[in-house]
């Protein structure tokens, strides 16, 4: 038997990353039960015929497929096997993750740095615009430099 080799992490980022590229936007922006009422549509099954191939109630599918009913991964795998389909989850970032760590270091050095500059203005040691935009330019670059945990902190 063949040992599988360990990907390494970065391969498996970028691999996730590429997947960005290859979907669909209205692929990530359809909810489950639409993806269900489609396929059901273009087999031309009834939500009745559905229900008794998973094993669910006629009116369970419509509430599922009306949005009404949340469903568990389990639930829907089962309705899509009924659908001859296979369940693939995969994430698919909405942005590149450098994007994402940018935008919240950028969010957290603009809430740190009112926080700093309301101090200071308060102590009449105000820096000049051009001198606060450095300042906030640098703490941007620092949090996103090394992404940690910092900046996912919420308040």
């Amino acid at each position: 038997m063949r040992k599988k080799r360990p990907v390494h992490s970065a391969l498996k980022i970028s691999k996730i990353e590429n997947l960005r590229s290859k979907v669909p936007t209205a692929f990530l922006s359809t909810e489950p039960y639409e993806f269900i009422r489609l396929i059901r549509e273009r087999l031309g099954m009834t939500q009745a015929q559905l229900g008794k191939r998973c094993g669910l109630s006629q009116q369970y599918v419509a509430a599922i497929e009306s949005g009404k009913k949340d469903i568990r991964i389990s639930t829907l795998s089962k309705i899509l096997r009924a659908l001859e389909c296979a369940l693939v989850t995969l994430p698919v970032p909405r942005a590149a993750f450098e994007k994402m760590v940018w935008k919240k270091a950028m969010e957290t050095a603009k809430k740190s740095l009112k926080s700093v500059l309301g101090n200071m203005a308060l102590e009449d040691q105000l820096p000049k615009a051009l001198d606060q935009r450095v300042i906030l330019e640098r703490e941007i670059a620092r949090l996103s430099e090394k992404p940690s945990s910092e900046i996912w902190d919420e308040e």
